[in-house]
């Protein structure tokens, strides 16, 4: 069964990456309402000096409605008024070309943006990108001085006389005239590209940000932050040679700016340089302990590690300092998975779906740790309600066939696992689930044929290895089978299974002391296998050896006292010994405990206890 790690949340924003952390519910809401009061003021601002003054066009309005926010700002009052003046044209020039009230719309989500930040204009994000789309397409063909003269024919005709301020406005309008987004070169275009960049991020339009990115830091190459958010834009797309190059970059013109080294991180871990990524991730904890995001990354790399444990705190730590991180609970529920500790993976599962219960791989998730349960009525449940809030996840398809299948409904199994397949042909855990049940029903060509395309996507996948001996050891294929047992052994030497079933193939071929040697092999890294101390003990009868395979044989009855054809082979082998009456004994227990496919056996034994009875 596989532990799915959660890559996305539920924004689509790639969860290994920041910007900033994420704030708590209070805190967004306390976003939201700042961005809307800045809204409102300036609306209000815009819409009063438009009764006030109905012969002023769009782009005096727009102007005057900014200085009336920012012209009296510390620095408006030590540059004066002629440069207070010229910035507040130049900042609202490109929303003057937009018809009322989008112009004022448009101005005040980009002031929220540029006085709050960017983590209060994603909430505008899909507006954002409506009202600068048709500014997008006038600039780039070339078409602004005409949509402008006509919406603010006024202001210009006032602004076409040259003079000698450095803050002239005559040389801001005379620029309309070649006015185009795509000379990316002009400083002037820096704030308008990197907020183009922004909203396309958050609409999950990467290749537009990545472009508009681009843009702005040939405006500006020693923007940090756009190298940053470049970075961040390529790292969602899995350009991760892309993304470290701007990570870097950041880095060279900030060296502790610690989201950037958080980033960094993330994308060696991406590419599997975990040491690397733990070693930028602790750079960022250095520069910043208390943001969440380095924490949460570290956890997932150090779960790439295998070193649960380690991951475990860094995922706690995390969530000491936001509480509410969704991928965060439910990671921790994985790692907690990963040890077996299934009550603490559920509780953190279903922390992440109270949440957000829309969270698809999370219900998965909880169906994961049902299924290691053995609750399987609850693991069903949980993976219909994944697949039913995302369809296309191959996973939960896969998983629900597996549970299927142990459930005996082999035909809903197959099914399931056949979407999964057709959703995703390169999951190798649905190719493993979907030959299991072949097997089960005794189509062994059908399953070895799907063991080995598991194999062929991946060559090192032990499961699979281990399940395609089985089916060869099914068909009396023994040589092959062995193979493929060591090669399982090649790639784990310490799996107890293999050597257990390596064994067994050795007893079939009569190779006694091989097959002894890795049963014994079997137990020294898994003691308590019943199975295997009772396969031991039947080698040990086949020799005659009779104490040893006695002492077999209450082993693995006293690890697991329900395996009752053990008692069966105990009264072999006491019968052997001359010991009619604990033969006796060990017969009668095993007709007790009897399931019905053991009726053949049943009948021996009733034969043998009354050919004992005459004996004694």
């Amino acid at each position: 069964m596989k532990w799915e790690r959660l890559n996305n949340l539920a924004d689509s924003n790639f969860s290994g990456y920041t910007s900033v952390k994420i704030k708590e519910e209070m805190e967004e809401l306390d976003k939201k309402v700042r961005a809307e009061n800045l809204i409102k003021s300036l609306e209000q601002t815009y819409f009063h000096l438009q009764k006030k003054h109905p012969d002023r066009d769009e782009h005096w309005l727009l102007a005057n409605t900014w200085i009336s926010r920012y012209g009296f700002s510390k620095q408006s009052i030590e540059e004066g008024k002629e440069w207070t003046k010229f910035v507040a044209y130049k900042d609202t020039l490109l929303f003057s070309i937009l018809e009322p009230p989008k112009s004022i719309r448009g101005l005040a989500l980009y002031a929220v943006y540029k006085e709050l930040g960017e983590q209060h204009a994603r909430y505008y994000a899909s507006e954002i990108y409506r009202i600068m789309q048709p500014i997008k397409d006038i600039t780039e063909r070339g078409s602004v001085l005409e949509k402008y003269i006509r919406l603010n024919s006024r202001t210009w005709q006032e602004n076409q006389e040259k003079d000698d301020s450095p803050y002239s406005l005559y040389y801001l309008f005379r620029g309309l005239e070649d006015y185009s987004l795509t000379d990316t070169t002009d400083p002037r275009y820096f704030d308008t590209h990197y907020f183009l960049g922004q909203v396309c991020k958050y609409q999950g339009k990467l290749d537009d940000a990545i472009d508009e990115f681009r843009k702005a830091l040939k405006a500006n190459p020693d923007h940090t932050a756009a190298h940053n958010d470049l970075g961040n834009a390529y790292g969602e797309q899995g350009k991760l040679d892309d993304a470290i190059r701007e990570f870097k970059e950041a880095l060279r013109l900030a060296p502790n700016l610690a989201v950037a080294h958080g980033n960094l991180g993330a994308a060696y871990r991406d590419q599997g340089k975990l040491d690397n990524g733990v070693r930028e991730l602790k750079e960022a904890l250095r520069l910043n302990p208390n943001d969440a995001a380095p924490h949460y990354n570290l956890g997932l790399t150090y779960k790439n590690q295998g070193k649960f444990d380690a991951a475990i705190l860094e995922y706690k730590e995390a969530l000491r300092i936001d509480p509410n991180h969704v991928a965060t609970h439910n990671n921790l529920g994985n790692a907690y998975g990963e040890q077996g500790k299934l009550d603490d993976a559920i509780r953190e599962f279903e922390e992440a779906l109270r949440l957000d219960p829309n969270l698809a791989v999370a219900h998965g998730n909880l169906g994961n740790a049902y299924h290691a349960q053995g609750k399987l009525d609850n693991a069903i449940n949980e993976y219909k309600e994944a697949i039913r809030l995302n369809p296309n996840l191959a996973m939960a398809h896969s998983n629900l066939g597996a549970a299927y299948r142990d459930q005996g409904k082999l035909d809903n199994g197959i099914r399931e696992l056949k979407e999964a397949l057709r959703l995703n042909p390169n999951l190798v855990d649905a190719y493993r689930n979907l030959g299991l049940a072949h097997q089960d029903q005794g189509k062994l060509d059908a399953a070895i044929a799907e063991f080995q395309k598991a194999l062929k996507l991946n060559p090192d996948f032990t499961d699979a290895h281990m399940n395609l001996g089985i089916a060869y050891q099914m068909q009396g294929k023994l040589d092959a089978a062995i193979r493929e047992y060591k090669e399982v052994l090649r790639l784990n030497p310490n799996d107890a299974a293999a050597h257990h079933n390596l064994g067994a193939a050795y007893a079939s071929q009569r190779k006694v002391d091989a097959a002894m040697g890795e049963y014994k092999e079997a137990l020294r890294l898994n003691p308590n296998d019943a199975e295997t101390h009772f396969n031991l003990g039947l080698t040990y009868l086949n020799q005659g050896i009779f104490d040893a395979t006695v002492s077999e044989f209450q082993e693995a009855l006293r690890i697991d006292p329900n395996l009752v054809v053990v008692h069966y082979n105990m009264g072999i082998t006491y019968r052997a010994q001359g010991k009619f009456k604990e033969a006796i004994e060990c017969y009668q227990e095993f007709i007790r405990l009897a399931a019905p496919e053991h009726a053949p056996l049943v009948n021996k034994a009733e034969n043998f206890i009354r050919e004992l009875e005459r004996r004694i």
